[in-house]
């Protein structure tokens, strides 16, 4: 049941990133009427089919709880920028499951969105706590810094999110002190990159 669920998400996240897409491209190109109807008619599938994603996560969280279906129904939610619903929904998961780290990590990344950053940075931190191996959850802690202006907490939490991951931080490590303007984070990537052989 979960891996089919999971696949009926990617499936709609995919739908939305293409529809949304396509609307951008069509809306001031002329004459392209035809295609402007076959556009209103995949979104209305779109939404048929998401009205019949979130009545069966709704109906097997009634039958059984789990911490992946709450999260799978607030990415849902949150597809469709339903983010307080979406942060609602994870709440539930968390009463279901409060051991469940990446519940903390979603809810605290819409919190993110909504731009609560006290709340994000309570939340993400239980995340750690559950699970301080995670790279994403101090990435997240990254980002909350940043956007708060919070620079010298937000390398830290970068630079142990690229302790924990090299590869897949360091472009945002580079970014980061070519963005803040920091010469010596600059010198200091530079030092990194040789030891990495880049």
């Amino acid at each position: 049941m979960l891996p089919t669920v999971r696949i009926q998400f990617y499936k709609l996240q995919l739908g939305k990133n293409r529809i949304e897409a396509f609307s951008s491209i069509l809306k001031d190109v002329p004459g392209t009427d035809h295609r402007k109807k076959a556009l209103e008619e995949e979104k209305k599938i779109y939404y048929e089919n998401w009205q019949e994603f979130m009545a069966r996560i709704n109906r097997v969280l009634q039958e059984r709880p789990n911490s992946e279906f709450f999260l799978l129904k607030a990415k849902g939610l949150a597809l469709e920028n339903k983010l307080k619903f979406a942060i609602l929904t994870i709440d539930e998961g968390i009463k279901n499951d409060p051991e469940c780290q990446f519940l903390y990590s979603f809810k605290a990344a819409y919190q993110l969105a909504l731009k609560e950053y006290p709340d994000a940075l309570t939340t993400i931190q239980l995340a750690i706590t559950l699970n301080p191996h995670n790279d994403n959850n101090f990435y997240t802690l990254f980002r909350i810094h940043e956007e708060a202006g919070e620079l010298a907490a937000a390398e830290a939490a970068l630079l142990e999110a690229f302790r924990l991951q090299p590869y897949s931080h360091l472009e945002t490590l580079q970014e980061f002190y070519m963005r803040t303007g920091n010469e010596q984070g600059v010198k200091k990537f530079k030092a990194i990159s040789v030891d990495l052989g880049i």
